[in-house]
């Protein structure tokens, strides 16, 4: 079942993504004019947030992430890496997933891909857990990312 659904296109408020460096890249941002931007000074990229009771408790689930990644450099983004967590809220990280955010790495200079997630989460989730998905620029790399979509589902448990 889903029970969030949201594309972040960096051109107005988001309700489920938030954060990151948000900066006009007119002319190359892939949609509109606005795109979340990492460079040597930006080490995590918008943020998925869904907050305790956004997804049932007692329930397993599945995201489905897509977004647009422009390297200036080919291979300017391998080092970054993406990362799921699973938090109490208190704090404390009931699962942590970090794994590289390229598939493969870019081939030319000032280009745009598309990048695909399917992640299912192996744990079933409480009443106060919060899930996050963000990008952590690791290793400074320099990269823009823009169309940020995320789809949430509930499975139920086998």
């Amino acid at each position: 079942r889903l029970v969030a659904d949201e594309t972040c296109d960096f051109e107005r408020a988001c309700t489920i993504w938030d954060g990151g460096k948000v900066v006009a890249q007119a002319g190359i941002a892939r949609s509109g004019a606005h795109v979340c931007a990492l460079d040597s000074s930006t080490e995590f990229s918008t943020t998925l947030r869904l907050a305790p009771g956004a997804l049932p408790s007692g329930h397993y689930a599945h995201l489905v992430i897509d977004f647009e990644r422009y390297e200036p450099r080919a291979r300017s983004s391998f080092g970054a890496l993406a990362v799921l967590s699973v938090e109490s809220q208190e704090g404390s990280k009931r699962y942590y997933e970090p794994v590289r955010m390229n598939p493969l790495p870019g081939e030319r200079d000032g280009a745009w891909e598309h990048i695909h997630y399917e992640i299912p989460l192996p744990l079933a989730l409480l009443p106060n857990d919060r899930v996050l998905f963000y990008i952590w620029n690791k290793e400074h790399g320099e990269f823009l990312l823009d169309d940020m979509r995320a789809q949430a589902f509930t499975v139920n448990p086998y």
